[in-house]
């Protein structure tokens, strides 16, 4: 949440553990928003950190350089820490706000969230429909569309045209329950492997699967290994996109009021 605007401010990038920064808190090794000239490093309080940088003002452009910088440092606080990931643009007046208004008025909240992703990553997938396959598999399943299919091009324009929309909208159905049951066949592999998962509305009518999932460390491994099986097992019908690890933005939920 951004402050009134000042000539520096604190830049907040997430909370975590002080334990695995060890003696000291050392800062990350990486540059914050603004490059090389602004090192991160950490606000403490009691057994909790804030990884923060120094920042010109409080407010930041929407550029795909910022938003990386933002998520190179999660990235390297995940690698050696739980972490609570707050989101692009947080900015505190001064670090003691960032100690009093985040981690000692939040502390009982943020251990409470740190708890629930202890030991865990997000991981995200994205399933797709491909499109020729699609069309086939329906088709092939359903007598309606096929003969609506193959009597198309054989019709009068008048009658054509009106068969062209009962194919039309008898294809966006059949599309619709295909998809919701594949999605469902997929959940029932994946969501045993994991903590929790999170599915997000389709972005597209060949999107049949938008998840977020939330799940150990010692089992990426074995959520990898099921992903990689279904690709083996969907090849030339399903196409995956499938990221990770990644801080557990979907599973948390981190404000910082400043009360300006």
């Amino acid at each position: 949440m951004e402050t009134n605007r000042m000539q520096s401010a604190t830049y907040v990038y997430g909370v975590a553990p002080a334990e695995s920064f060890g003696a000291g808190h050392p800062s990350v090794r990486v540059s914050g928003i603004g490059g090389a000239g602004s090192p991160v490093r950490t606000v403490t309080f009691q057994d909790l950190v804030a990884v923060v940088s120094d920042v010109p003002g409080s407010h930041f452009d929407l550029t795909r350089e910022n938003i990386l910088e933002h998520q190179r440092v999660l990235d390297e606080v995940l690698r050696r820490a739980d972490v609570l990931p707050f989101s692009f643009g947080t900015v505190a007046g001064s670090d003691e706000e960032v100690r009093e208004l985040l981690l000692r008025q939040g502390f009982d909240a943020l251990h409470e969230q740190l708890e629930y992703v202890r030991g865990c990553v997000e991981l995200e997938l994205k399933a797709f429909w491909q499109q020729d396959r699609l069309f086939a598999e329906i088709a092939e399943e359903n007598e309606d569309v096929r003969t609506l299919r193959d009597t198309v091009g054989i019709l009068a324009d008048e009658d054509a045209a009106s068969a062209k929309i009962m194919l039309g909208q008898l294809t966006e159905a059949e599309i619709e329950l295909k998809t919701s049951w594949e999605a469902e066949r997929l959940l029932d592999v994946l969501e045993p492997i994991a903590v929790e998962v999170l599915v997000s509305p389709n972005a597209s009518e060949m999107m049949l699967l938008n998840a977020s999932i939330l799940v150990e460390r010692t089992r990426e491994k074995d959520f990898d290994a099921a992903v990689y099986a279904l690709g083996d097992a969907h090849a030339g019908r399903l196409i995956f996109n499938y990221v990770g690890p990644l801080p557990p933005y979907s599973f948390i939920s981190l404000a910082l009021e400043t009360g300006e």
